[in-house]
């Protein structure tokens, strides 16, 4: 399964209807039930994904709905920091 996903950051255009829709949500999605929840979140991070779907969102593993989740509170690409580099990265500077 593959799953990409692209969140436009503040610099793209329509930035404002973004954030408003990006409210809209969090404001709905903290007054649903539980059960609500997962298809809420689906319907919601569906317009971010460049290659696959929405069923591949409910197959995805929790790091790459995790990922997701923080590219989309943060506008920074999954898996890098603001210095652009893998935060993942092994540093072996610590062991020993």
């Amino acid at each position: 399964m593959t799953l990409r996903f692209e969140i436009p950051d503040g610099d793209s255009p329509g930035y404002l209807r973004r954030e408003q829709s990006r409210l809209e949500f969090f404001d709905t999605y903290l007054e649903l039930d539980m059960t609500e929840k997962v298809p809420a979140l689906v319907e919601y991070l569906k317009q971010f994904i460049t290659e696959g779907s929405a069923d591949d969102l409910l197959d995805a593993s929790a790091e790459q709905i995790a990922e997701l989740v923080a590219a989309f509170v943060t506008g920074e690409a999954p898996g890098e920091d603001e210095s652009g580099t893998d935060p993942k990265a092994d540093d072996d500077s610590e062991s020993g």
